[in-house]
């Protein structure tokens, strides 16, 4: 798949104001390079979803000792339980502003429109307050459409008419 030309490392440090940038086919020169002899892999099952994340591999990994059990995944499954004083203000101040947009776009939903544009408000509300991402998928939508879970995808899109007297969460 061509995405287009390769940046040079100096546009990623400058982009994402980091100290130093490889480049993948460069992994074990520079972990040999810092001296790193053993590897601790990210893998396990999503306590959800049941999915399983396969463990990383890249070749040239088996110059290392590698850890492949679940070691890393489960202590940053439980640090993420974790929050500082700043994520918490963080979260607070996402919740907020999806709450505002959730009841501006509420109040502007009209009979026979599409529910793409209950998508399309709450995210230009989400936006106008502060978040430019959504931190889920937009689900809207209206009349039977509200018991199906997840709706909102490319499988079950928000593009059903809001029809008059129907129920919409």
């Amino acid at each position: 798949v061509f995405m287009g030309p390769v940046k040079p490392t100096d546009w990623f440090k400058k982009e994402y104001e980091v100290d130093e940038v490889r480049y993948a086919d460069e992994i074990v020169e520079t972990l040999k390079e810092w001296g790193v002899g053993d590897l601790l892999t990210y893998h396990g099952k999503n306590r959800d979803s049941g999915l399983e994340l396969p463990a990383p591999t890249f070749e040239g990994m088996d110059q290392f000792n590698v850890d492949s059990s679940e070691l890393l995944w489960n202590t940053l499954a439980e640090l993420r339980v974790i929050k500082c004083k700043d994520e918490v203000e963080l979260l607070e101040f996402c919740c907020k502003v999806s709450s505002l947009s959730h009841i501006h776009t509420m109040r502007r939903v009209r009979p026979n429109t599409r529910e793409f544009l209950s998508e399309a408000e709450f995210r230009y509300q989400s936006m106008l307050r502060g978040c430019a991402r959504c931190g889920y998928n937009c689900i809207a939508p209206a009349g039977e459409r509200n018991v199906v879970l997840h709706y909102g995808h490319a499988a079950e899109p928000n593009q059903e008419v809001v029809l008059p007297g129907q129920l919409k969460l």
